[in-house]
């Protein structure tokens, strides 16, 4: 046999024991709660959930700019466009690529479709003075995932693509894509309160601490089942029990709440809520109310040591270009929208820019913390 004959036969032989639930797919999360996990996902998962995903967005046959960030990514670039029939602009990933250069290959190419913009990088493209002069009128899609989004950036979005329709993603890399805003009919309302309905075929539940479903409209836990939650963490079963029942529903540690309408809305993680004395405090809540003044760029709350508290909230700011302000100022404001009691932040902390993840995707808190501790001069709290 020569060793073409060779070869196919193996792949022959393959096919006879594989099958679309087997594992294809390793992803690391972004290490946002800990050390990143590598989790494993079948081709089942992926391709349903991005056949679905299109089903709901209705991106077919656009010229669409993929810009990754990290390796996770790469399917987004190489299957959805397969699935879409899309023509696909590929960013090849770098440290040093800048907003410039994605919005000339935008222009010279008239893409469409801007597709799976991470948060930071979206809200770092928008802001830029040379962007915001370009006419990008022709963009009908810009799809952003990696993290909750702002009602600022959305409507700072808006302004930049005039005519698109802004897509919000919630997932996480166990579940690939849950829901999506954006769609056609979606009010604006909805799109800017909530991260809009589940996928076809998933189920989701919104659970207390003890397991137990709440009714409609009360936060809790958000818990998902379905087709595209992962299979495991490769490596470690203790891990992946903690997180994913024996019936199949996956703990996401989100925060959420589901309205009348079925539209979900996150407000925030259960790792990151701040414990106020007895108050516990949503960072995103906090976070909202101070991205609404006019000269906050971005915020980002993190808990903080205290001696009376325990956890003090320390409200850590980007300012916009050419923008000045301190903490009496922010205080102020804070006060004037509600902002009062245990929901008002002890410390504002103003910063140039915030670290990322590892995976460059997700703002790292756990970072932001450690700077704003060391630039308050604070220390964690003994025993």
């Amino acid at each position: 046999m020569g060793t073409d004959e060779i070869a196919r036969g193996r792949v022959q032989e393959a096919q006879l024991t594989t099958n679309c639930h087997d594992s294809f797919m390793l992803i690391l999360t972004s290490g946002s709660t800990g050390l990143p996990k590598c989790v494993e996902h079948s081709t089942y998962a992926y391709a349903n959930n991005m056949a679905l995903v299109n089903s709901v967005t209705k991106q077919d046959k656009r010229k669409m700019l993929l810009a990754p960030t990290d390796l996770n990514q790469v399917p987004y670039v190489v299957i959805f466009p397969v699935l879409t029939g899309s023509q696909t602009i590929v960013l090849v990933s770098n440290a040093t690529r800048t907003h410039a250069e994605i919005v000339t290959a935008v222009l010279e190419e008239r893409c469409e479709s801007m597709n799976y913009m991470p948060v930071k990088m979206l809200h770092d493209l928008v802001n830029d003075p040379t962007v915001q002069e370009c006419d990008l009128s022709f963009v009908t899609d810009v799809t952003v995932g990696g993290n909750t989004v702002s009602t600022t950036l959305l409507r700072q979005c808006a302004r930049v693509f005039p005519n698109a329709n802004i897509i919000e993603d919630y997932g996480i890399s166990e579940t690939w894509c849950l829901t999506v805003t954006g769609r056609r009919e979606m009010t604006q309302e909805q799109i800017e309160r909530t991260e809009g309905p589940l996928l076809p075929h998933m189920e989701m539940k919104i659970v207390d601490k003890a397991g137990q479903v709440v009714p409609l409209n009360q936060k809790g836990e958000v818990w998902v089942r379905g087709y595209s939650v992962f299979k495991r963490y490769r490596g470690d079963e203790e891990k992946t029990a903690e997180v994913k029942t024996p019936d199949g529903w996956y703990k996401t540690g989100d925060i959420g709440v589901l309205d009348d309408d079925g539209l979900l809305a996150i407000t925030g993680r259960i790792k990151d809520m701040i414990m106020k004395g007895s108050v516990s405090v949503h960072p995103a809540f906090v976070e909202q109310v101070l991205l609404e003044h006019p000269k906050a760029s971005a915020v980002k709350v993190v808990s903080v040591p205290d001696p009376c508290f325990v956890e003090e909230i320390c409200a850590c700011i980007i300012l916009k270009s050419g923008q000045t302000s301190d903490a009496e100022e922010m205080r102020e404001y804070s006060e004037k929208n509600g902002l009062v009691g245990p929901m008002s932040p002890g410390y504002f902390v103003f910063m140039d820019s915030f670290p990322t993840t590892a995976t460059d995707v997700k703002v790292d808190r756990k970072k932001i913390r450690v700077l704003a501790m060391d630039r308050l001069g604070l220390k964690e709290n003994a025993g």
